[in-house]
């Protein structure tokens, strides 16, 4: 045999071996494809079913909501029909509902000032050149702030304690 026909038989077969590769690979994916589809399936029904649980679930709820809601109107209209003709018990209810009439409740909390709030005002030292009278009225005027200062500090902490 010649060389041409030995190549061309080889060809023949590598051409025939990647045919069949090729073929077996797409089938395998085909395959996966089919499986993951079917997985996905399950799972949205799955989820369809758990979503029709939840909405029965909060369509109960609403119901119940409802039907305590109106079981309160109607013992609220009951309490008003037995009372209406009781004034000693109209004027304490009147009572009770001007001081229960809201459920924010306040919470006072006494937090501490800051310490540097707290502390006394120093005075700065003066410039170094000055003249006497300069430095009277520089004096004065630094202990009048210092002094208010010291003022309100004594108020704060009196405030706080």
């Amino acid at each position: 045999m010649n060389k041409s026909k030995i190549l061309g038989i080889a060809l023949i077969i590598v051409s025939f071996v990647l045919v069949v590769y090729f073929g077996y690979n797409n089938y395998q994916e085909r395959k996966q494809l089919k499986n993951d589809k079917f997985e996905l399936t399950n799972r949205i029904n799955q989820l369809q079913q758990t979503i029709a649980k939840n909405n029965q679930i909060i369509a109960a709820n609403e119901q119940s909501k409802r039907e305590l809601e109106n079981q309160s109107i109607s013992r609220q209209e009951q309490i008003n029909e037995q009372l209406k003709d009781n004034d000693c018990a109209n004027q304490f209810v009147l009572c009770i509902s001007l001081v229960a009439c809201t459920t924010e409740r306040k919470v006072y909390v006494n937090q501490p000032m800051p310490v540097n709030l707290l502390s006394d005002c120093m005075p700065n030292l003066p410039p170094k050149k000055m003249t006497f009278g300069d430095s009277v009225s520089y004096n004065e005027h630094l202990l009048n702030v210092i002094e208010m200062c010291n003022q309100d500090k004594r108020g704060i902490r009196e405030i706080n304690m």
